[in-house]
Formats: structure tokens, sequence, C-alpha cells
């Protein structure tokens, strides 16, 4: 009976350990419980133990614990993202995975420097170790960066607006300055395509060396920083371009400067005075080529615009018609702002080329005042524009300034204008 008792006993103690030390593996049998090791991040001066925020490529410091559970620890892995980090972005480490020798297979404390992801976002860093048996156990936290972009200055103030001919060259004095991260590369898009003519594009401001790619990898003289020119030739075609220049940075973030450029013919200023035709002999017509005026005669064919004369009734302080009309088959028109296209910006000062000209030709308010049969203008005020056109020459006027005499007979009255061709 005590023999019976003692194997029960020994029964009992066997199944008790039996049903502790195993779980339902789902199919009806067990499987022992096996514990990983532990990991866990210890809190210190200048360390993360959490999610951080830091800079592009900075540093940042971890303390790594880890303890066995039932197996002596093998190995401990640092990984961004899933992926094993590079041994050249760790320091406290020999190696990655670190091989776990002696004490420190049973427990271990490391601190860790780990160089973050060149890029702004976030990423996981996972801190894996491995037991001798193949069990792991891992902490994590999500790290995100932030990086400051670098800056871009143009000087002297107003070169974002650049006129010049057709197959010209110009150029701006640029200075970046880097923020977070050196700086990479140089790019320049036209109309916000990446420019193909990598010819036509220069660093400095000598038609020496072109672009070998666009984009380009900038000089390591100038990585830290550039304080230079950029030279560009412009298309053949006139037009308004737009300029984009771009540097970028190793963590991607850029530094943009846009240059509008109207390529075309260089308009010529000059200034032309328009006499009264009743007024000295030889008077009365303006030549727009050179502002020179001469008469309204049939034999006089240099001339694009006329003086329309005096009313002969009227007494002589007022008798001065102040209408100009074309001569020699020249139209005239005038520019109005918000009429047929022309914008409500619009100014004189701004027409920068003849095609500038002869693309507003189309939008003039034609006269539609006579004279007998000839088209005239209204009464001419201060700082009306016209624009006329002779053949295939084209000029836009400016009034600047109209003097009216009072002197009986004289007939001295002008008109003074600005003109473009």
């Amino acid at each position: 009976m005590k023999i019976w008792s003692f194997k029960s006993l020994i029964l009992l103690v066997g199944l008790g350990f039996f049903i502790t030390s195993c779980t339902d593996d789902g199919t009806g049998g067990t499987t022992p419980t096996v514990k990983g090791p532990a990991v866990t991040l210890e809190a210190g001066s200048g360390v993360i133990t959490a999610d951080a925020t830091v800079n592009i490529n900075e540093e940042f410091t971890v303390i790594v614990k880890g303890s066995k559970s039932d197996f002596d620890m093998a190995t401990l892995t640092i990984e961004e993202a899933s992926v094993k980090i590079a041994l050249d972005r760790l320091n406290g480490v020999a190696a990655n995975p670190v091989a776990l020798i002696g004490t420190d297979r049973t427990s271990f404390t490391r601190t860790i420097k780990v160089k973050a992801h060149s890029t702004i976002g976030d990423k996981t860093y996972s801190f894996v170790v491995a037991d001798a048996n193949g069990n792991k156990s891992t902490k994590s936290i999500k790290i995100t960066t932030k990086g400051t972009p670098p800056s871009i200055t143009l000087t002297p103030a107003g070169a974002d607006n650049v006129t010049v001919g057709p197959n010209s060259t110009f150029s701006n004095a640029i200075k970046v300055t880097k923020g977070t991260s050196k700086l990479k590369t140089i790019e320049v898009l036209r109309n916000d395509v990446l420019a193909t003519d990598k010819e036509n594009l220069y660093l400095g401001d000598q038609l020496t060396v072109p672009f070998a790619s666009n984009p380009l990898p900038l000089p390591a003289a100038n990585v830290d920083g550039f304080d230079g020119k950029i030279l560009i030739r412009t298309p053949t075609a006139a037009g308004i371009y737009k300029y984009t220049i771009i540097f970028t940075d190793e963590a991607g973030l850029k530094a943009t400067q846009i240059i509008n450029v109207t390529v075309g013919t260089l308009v010529e200023t000059i200034e032309g005075v328009l006499l009264n035709q009743a007024g000295m002999a030889g008077t009365g017509a303006l030549d727009l080529d050179t502002g020179m005026g001469a008469g309204t005669g049939s034999t006089v064919i240099n001339t694009e615009i006329r003086d329309m004369g005096i009313n002969l009734g009227n007494p002589a302080a007022t008798n001065w018609k102040q209408l100009i009309a074309g001569i020699n088959g020249s139209e005239v028109k005038y520019i109005k702002k918000g009429l047929n296209g022309v914008p409500e910006t619009f100014s004189f000062a701004n027409i920068a080329t003849k095609e500038d000209i002869t693309a507003l030709f189309d939008k003039g308010t034609a006269f539609t005042k006579l004279d007998g049969t000839i088209k005239v203008s209204d009464v001419v005020a201060k700082d009306d524009v016209f624009i006329v056109k002779n053949g295939a020459k084209y000029y836009v006027l400016l009034t600047k300034a109209i003097k009216v005499t009072v002197a009986a007979g004289d007939n001295l009255d002008s008109y003074t204008f600005d003109i473009k061709k």
C-alpha cells in the first residue's frame, strides 16, 4: 500500500510538471513553451529610448540591454526598415550583427551610436536579439528626420527679369548657402522642363566648359556652398522663357531660383518732335526711324505720321486741331489698357523687343474719326500710346509732352514722343 501510494505521488508530480511546461500545439498535442531573450532601451544622458526626431544624417545614441531567457543569447542586429544597417553608420559595435560571446551571452549592455537616414521622413530602427536556439526579441523605435534646405540669393536686385537677343548669353551672380546637408547637384529647367541642350549651360561666366550633364554634380569645391555665376545661352526663337535653377543637397532638399527671360531683338528708343503742320515750312510730319521732322509734301517719303494742322476759321490761339494721322501708307492705332487683349498692366516701359511691338499691333484700337477722307486720332493727350505699322516696320509711341502756343499766328505747337522701334 505504501509502495502504491509512492508511485501515485510520482505520477501526479510528473503530470503536474507536464501540464506547466507544455502548451497545446493546436492538434491536440503539446509543445514546450520557450521564452526568448529580453531586449530594452535603457535611459541615460543624451540617449534615445523611444520615438524621436533628429536631423538627417545626425547620429543618435541608444543603450541596448539584453538578457537571456531559456537559451543563451547569440547575436544583436541593428536594422533600419527591416534591413541590416551598414557598419559605417554605426559606432560602438565592430560588426552587424554583433556576435555575443562570454558573459554577453547571459546579459549585455551596449552604448551604440546610429547615423540616421539621409532623407526627410520616418523610418523604423530595430534592435534584434537572437538566442542560440533561433528565438528573437525586438525593440523598435521610429526616427523622424528633419532638415534645413539650402538657400539661394540672386544679385543684383531685378536680375530675375532679363531681356536678351536670340542665341545670346546672360549670366547671373548666384550665392547658395547649404543647409543641413552638403550640396550635391545643380540643374536647369526651361519652361518647367529639364533643359536638354546642356551645351548651352555653363557653370561660371565663361563660354568654356558647358554642363557635362543636366543635372550636373557639383564640383567638390562647391558642396559646402556656391558663390559664382551661371551662364546660359538663349534659344534662337523669340519669346518669353522661364528658367528655373535648382540646387539639390544630399538629403534631396532644394533651393530654387526662377529667372524670367525675354528673348528677342532689342528695341531702340529715340525721341521725336512732331510740329504743327501749319507752322514753319517743312514741318508737320515725323520720321519715326530718326525722330526728325519733315514736311507733308508728296515727295517726302521717309515719314510715318503727320499732324493735321489748324482750323482756319478758329481764333489763332485755339485753332490747332491737335490731331495726328498716318502718312506714306502708315496705319496708326491706339494702345489702350483693357481693350482688345491689351492687359491692364500694360506699360510702355516694359516693351523690350521688336517682337513685342509686332505682337501688339493687332491689339490696337483703330482710329474712327475722319478729317476729310483721312482717319485721324482724337485730340491727342499726354500719355496717349500709339502703334504704327508701315510696311514691315512697326513703331510704338508714348506721348511724353504736348506744347500748345498761344502767340497769334506762330503755329509752333508740337508733340514730343518717345519712340520704340
